[in-house]
């Protein structure tokens, strides 16, 4: 399954890129595309008050909620946001709290 151009749009950030995956994010959704497999997606925890400003990409920015950093690491990924550091077992498929 190939990614259109108008998926890509979507995202809010490209947070890596070479010729065997993909990864970018809006707002708490980190959406990876490996090659030669489907695109799944890591859903971060949302902070109860900040979910009212999620819908409206304009409040996103002006209260920076969809700043979010994504690394690839050798068993899954690891995603800081909002001050607290994630890790997502690719194994497993879990996602764990790993600095608060």
């Amino acid at each position: 399954m190939k990614l259109g151009i108008q998926q890509i749009i979507n995202r809010e950030i490209c947070h890596f890129a070479d010729k065997n995956q993909l990864i970018t994010s809006k707002y708490n959704k980190i959406y990876i595309k490996k090659k030669d497999a489907d695109e799944f997606i890591i859903r971060l925890p949302k902070d109860d008050w900040k979910r009212l400003f999620a819908p409206f990409r304009l409040t996103r920015r002006a209260l920076r909620l969809n700043k979010c950093n994504v690394v690839p690491v050798e068993n899954g990924f690891i995603a800081i946001r909002q001050g607290k550091v994630f890790h997502y077992n690719e194994i497993t498929r879990q996602l764990q709290t790993t600095l608060p």
